[in-house]
């Protein structure tokens, strides 16, 4: 048995009985390719594809594969949960309130979700629209320095340039602006980020490679976002904050509201609309058709989806006797090190 790197050049040449692609999602099709034909010359070949179906590279592939099986010469397997007496339910309990629903029947239940329809239940998506004049579900905002601040922006070339703009307190993200330009010119934006946002950092749409670099030359903080590598994950995470109810999103039809309020709130109305309407093509993939808004939110989701993990060792509630609120295991660095040659 030889176990090969996700390598083309590695893949090719060498003849064996079986060919076995493990976790195949995560493998590129060119590479799938090249490993394929290492089973030809064997007088009796088998190809074994495992995988869950994760939202990767090749789930397309290991999809058409699994619903046709039997046509393209496959036999189909799968291991029940309830067979995996070793797997602790009280874990996947946990692990069902950390994860969005989707991510959750993929990983934890092994089953296929269905990327058809709607991205998000439009059900929940309206129960995270609340009355700004509720102070208790809506709070007032704090300023970037006590609370977590986020800017997304979707760059606008022959579509408006979206800003929108979320606040984390505690556990819910708020949105706290919303603001479309249809013919604005980019400079001016630019001009409207630095005077309005100075302090908030911007996570925009890493497309606009130029862009984003005049904004850190004038001095904004900002990190390009990779839709082409992210956008499966800022989508499972808003579907999360919705079904936990950690997403608050103004109204843009509140009741009996003053001309300030109705002013206020009907700037959320085409996010909310996009929201309402973003769903998947043919191929499982989101539609780009009336998304500005959306990408614009999905942006503002990138600081939220991997916070910054603390550092290893010991961590010290307030007051600490040390300087800095993580203590620096001095011991065990030693260890690490390696030995000096006498």
């Amino acid at each position: 048995m030889e176990i090969l790197t996700a390598s083309e050049r590695r893949s090719r040449g060498g003849h064996v009985d079986i060919l076995c692609l493990d976790e195949a999602v995560l493998i590129p099709k060119n590479l799938i390719d090249a490993a394929l034909p290492v089973v030809r010359t064997s007088k009796r070949p088998k190809r074994i594809v495992m995988s869950t179906a994760s939202p990767k590279v090749s789930l397309g592939w290991f999809l058409h594969i699994w619903q046709n099986a039997e046509e393209l010469g496959f036999k189909r397997y799968e291991w029940p949960l309830e067979e995996c007496h070793w797997i602790h339910k009280e874990e996947a309990v946990l692990a069902s309130k950390l994860m969005d629903s989707q991510t959750y029947k993929i990983e934890y239940l092994g089953e296929i979700a269905e990327r058809i329809g709607r991205v998000w239940d439009p059900e929940l998506t309206r129960k995270a629209l609340v009355d700004i004049r509720r102070i208790e579900v809506y709070p007032l905002p704090s300023t970037p320095d006590l609370t977590e601040w986020s800017l997304g922006l979707d760059w606008g070339f022959w579509h408006p340039t979206v800003i929108t703009v979320w606040e984390k307190q505690g556990e819910n993200l708020y949105a706290r602006d919303c603001r479309i330009r249809p013919e604005t010119l980019l400079s001016d934006i630019m001009l409207e980020l630095r005077e309005d946002f100075p302090k908030v950092p911007i996570y925009a749409d890493a497309s606009g490679v130029h862009e984003n670099y005049q904004l850190q030359k004038m001095g904004l903080k900002v990190y390009p976002v990779n839709f082409g590598k992210d956008k499966d994950a800022l989508i499972g995470h808003v579907r999360w904050r919705l079904e936990k109810g950690l997403i608050k999103i103004p109204d843009p039809s509140p009741e009996n509201p003053d001309h300030d309020t109705l002013a206020e709130c009907r700037k959320y109305y085409t996010l909310v609309q996009q929201m309402l309407a973003y769903s998947y093509d043919e191929k499982g993939k989101p539609r780009k058709i009336n998304d500005d808004a959306v990408d614009s939110m999905l942006c503002g989701m990138k600081p939220f989806l991997h916070p910054p993990s603390p550092p290893s060792g010991f961590i010290f509630s307030r007051p600490s006797p040390f300087p800095s609120p993580y203590y620096r295991d001095e011991g065990r660095e030693r260890f690490m090190q390696k030995p000096r040659k006498e």
